[in-house]
């Protein structure tokens, strides 16, 4: 038990650490997803994202009932987290010892990545939560809670399916026989991801703007940690942990979690690989190198130099705005400051719309001005640049720059 519950409430501790920063573009998607009448959400996914309808559907409850600030948005996420950070200690006590569960638990916890999604409004906390389950459940031979596991998974991130390469060594390698029932488990699950995979295959447009090539590939382990540092100790911890011991269907397990699935989505899936895809085999690298810390002091002195190495890369991944994101709460906050209520905007920016989405986000709630470019004596022109275009008629009164944002008062010029 303690295996699991350290973990977590470390995940829980370094997660409620800087749950406020400003919401992004991809957690405005989730807002607006979790918000839309019934029938403007149904045209929205027979568009896009009709892979992320179960998320959605849970967050449109949540916000429901607990309210859509960041925090409370983010919330799910932390909890989810949390659980992965418990479960990956469970699963590595019940395969290993109690200290390889709990050092392992714990260096998961200390990921400067698990900070950062388990502090975003996206399903990726949940794949990872819902992908370790399964390797639970699967070695506990529950069958019913490993179709339920593989369910939740797939329909939490289709790409997290890919944890079934590592059930195989677990099926295969236990005393207990179990390919027949693991088989049917497992069909059992697929069958409502089925429908959403099927639907998603026609919206591959949306991940049209992956590139990965061979640099992709080779840096996976520092993006996947967000810290080459913590990255480092890791691969280091996991080579020490796996060399110690004599070869078997557990190290198997491991090894085909952690490097498995990347390397056959880069050679089956080119256009799906991206490193927020693969974050559930994270818990796979801090197991192995859970391995190497079978002292209590080592294993203290490990994940503290862990967490003291990551510390540049835990306070950048609570920046706000993120890097190279926009400062959508400040400049809202300027326009909310200085507008009248007969006022316009136009919105001037990236294709997708994203600063219009952050701006209904940080004013929601308030009177937006109307959205147009000559239907009011005085606008508001927001744009991704310091460079727009500014509607004929209109003289530029003022101009205010903020991280990746400026925003222009115009003044109808006088006829």
């Amino acid at each position: 038990m303690i295996a699991a519950l350290v973990p977590a409430m470390l995940t829980l501790t370094l997660g409620a650490l800087g749950l406020g920063r400003q919401a992004w573009r991809d957690e405005h998607a989730t807002w607006q997803a979790a918000t839309l009448a019934w029938g403007a959400l149904r045209e929205h996914l027979s568009q896009m994202d009709i892979v992320l309808l179960p998320y959605y559907l849970l967050m449109r409850v949540w916000i429901v009932v607990f309210g859509d600030s960041v925090v409370a948005m983010r919330l799910p996420s932390l909890l989810a987290m949390a659980c992965a950070a418990g479960l990956t200690g469970w699963l590595g006590s019940r395969l290993f010892d109690r200290w390889v569960g709990l050092a392992g638990g714990c260096l998961f916890a200390v990921v400067p990545s698990v900070s950062r999604f388990g502090q975003e409004a996206r399903p990726y906390a949940f794949a990872i939560a819902f992908a370790v389950a399964s390797l639970v459940a699967v070695l506990a031979r529950r069958w019913w809670l490993v179709s339920l596991m593989v369910a939740l998974t797939g329909l939490a991130h289709l790409v997290a399916l890919l944890v079934l390469l590592a059930h195989v060594p677990v099926v295969l390698g236990s005393p207990r026989s179990g390919r027949r029932p693991w088989s049917i488990a497992v069909g059992v699950g697929l069958v409502p991801v089925i429908p959403i995979a099927v639907l998603g295959a026609r919206q591959t447009g949306q991940v049209s703007w992956i590139d990965a090539g061979w640099r992709s590939l080779a840096t996976l382990p520092f993006s996947l940690a967000r810290s080459a540092a913590v990255a480092g100790v890791l691969a280091a911890l996991a080579i020490v942990g796996v060399l110690g011991r004599e070869w078997d269907w557990r190290l198997t397990t491991l090894a085909v979690w952690g490097v498995g699935p990347p390397l056959l989505l880069f050679v089956v899936a080119h256009d799906l690989f991206y490193y927020r895809y693969l974050l559930f085999v994270l818990p796979a690298w801090a197991l192995a190198a859970g391995l190497a810390l079978q002292r209590r002091a080592v294993a203290v002195a490990a994940v503290a130099a862990a967490l003291l190495l990551g510390v540049p890369d835990q306070l950048a991944v609570r920046r706000s705005p993120l890097p190279g994101d926009q400062d959508y709460r400040a400049a809202a906050a300027y326009v909310a400051q200085h507008m009248s209520p007969s006022d316009g905007i136009w919105f001037e920016g990236y294709a997708d719309h994203r600063e219009r989405l952050g701006f209904a986000y940080e004013l929601r709630g308030r009177a937006m001005p109307t959205e147009c470019d000559d239907c009011a004596e005085q606008l508001w022109l927001v744009s991704n640049g310091p460079n727009a275009t500014v509607p004929g008629g209109f003289t530029v009164v003022q101009t205010r720059s903020f991280p990746g944002i400026t925003v222009y008062f115009l003044r109808a010029t006088p006829t």
